[in-house]
This record gives C-alpha cells, structure tokens and sequence, in this order.
C-alpha cells in the first residue's frame, strides 16, 4: 500500500493500484508495476529458473569466499565470474539439477596453480597437501576453501606455498559427508591462479 508521509507532492511511498512511488534524492519518482504473465512458463523456462535458482543458492554459500578474493584485489569479480560459470558445472537428470563440485571454478589468473592439491582427513582435521613450486612463487599465500553442500559456510583458510601442508580443524557434525575443496595461489598484488579441486570424504 502507498504511505503519505507529508503531502501529496514530497512524501508518498509505496504501492497504490499498479504505480509504484519511491523518493530518491528528494525526488518521487513514479513507476507502472509489471504485469504477471498468467501464462504457464515453457519447459525451457521452467529449466532455466530451477539452474538459476540452484546457482543462486549455491553462491550466497559461498559469499565468504568472494569477499576473501576480492579483498585483495578490487578489480576481480568472483560472485560474477562464479555465475558465468557454475552452469557449466551442472548436470540434468530427470529434470533436476545438480552440480558436479570437481568442476567449480572461482578463480582463474597467471599465476601457478598449487601442483598436486590433495586432500586427507582424519578424526578432527582435513590435511591439505601441494608441491612446491619454483623459488619465486614460495612466497605466495594459497588459500583453501573447505565446502559441504549439507552445511551453510565453507571454511577458509590460507598458508604460504612454502609451507606445502596445511592442517584444517573441521566441525564434528561434518563426520559422515563428503567435503569438497578448492585452492588458489594469490600473490601480495592481489593476483591469483586457477583454481584447483579435490574431494575427500570425513
């Protein structure tokens, strides 16, 4: 519904019939609102909004990994960069949808992938493993991203190339699943790698 605030001029909001009122810089700004189609969407439409909505799901998940990215460099895009490319990664049985996590990419840069990314667990931690790479790059950080698809967060952490192992503490009521992992080399620029995978049930 629409709200009088002061007059008809300086501060209705809201809703009334099909017009839309809103105040932007103290200015009302009026819109018609859309008209829903009673139309029943097509199978392809039908398709295409269960992938968006898995995609969408999937990336408010992992919104702290985007903000890790970004954060060292401004210029990169990761939630954008994720949803041109999480289709890519789905697959179709019966009309649903799922994802295949081995291929998510979320970043893709000139710098060298961690070699040999592999994952272990044991009672109370997932241990990460990589090879070193050449002399220049063992001051890189690699940062780890640590996902269950039955749980909300990932878990992040990050350690310098050199290192070659990491151990990551993981929640008890993990036990039982199948975890998925992602790493990526970033440099002090803020330049990354592609990002790499490797599964690892706990």
């Amino acid at each position: 519904m629409g709200k009088l605030t002061e007059n008809i001029l300086g501060g209705v909001k809201g809703k009334i019939g099909n017009l839309s009122f809103a105040n932007y810089s103290g200015k009302i700004i009026i819109k018609s609102l859309p008209k829903r189609s009673k139309n029943k969407p097509s199978a392809k439409q039908a398709k295409g909004r269960k992938k968006f909505q898995l995609a969408n799901t999937l990336a408010s998940k992992f919104t702290p990994l985007f903000r890790m990215i970004k954060s060292g460099n401004a210029e990169l895009t990761p939630r954008k960069d994720f949803f041109s490319r999480i289709y890519l990664a789905m697959t179709e049985n019966e009309n649903e949808f799922s994802v295949d996590y081995s291929k998510i990419e979320f970043t893709r840069g000139l710098l060298d992938s961690p070699n040999d990314f592999a994952l272990e667990s044991d009672s109370t931690t997932i241990k990460a493993k990589w090879n070193l790479s050449t002399e220049e790059e063992l001051q890189e950080e690699i940062v780890i991203c640590l996902f269950n698809p039955n749980f909300k967060n990932p878990i992040l952490a990050s350690s310098k190339r050199q290192t070659s192992l990491m151990h990551i503490p993981i929640p008890s009521f993990w036990k039982g699943h199948q975890v998925h992992g992602f790493a990526f080399a970033r440099n002090e620029n803020g330049k990354v790698s592609d990002s790499v995978y490797s599964g690892v049930g706990v």
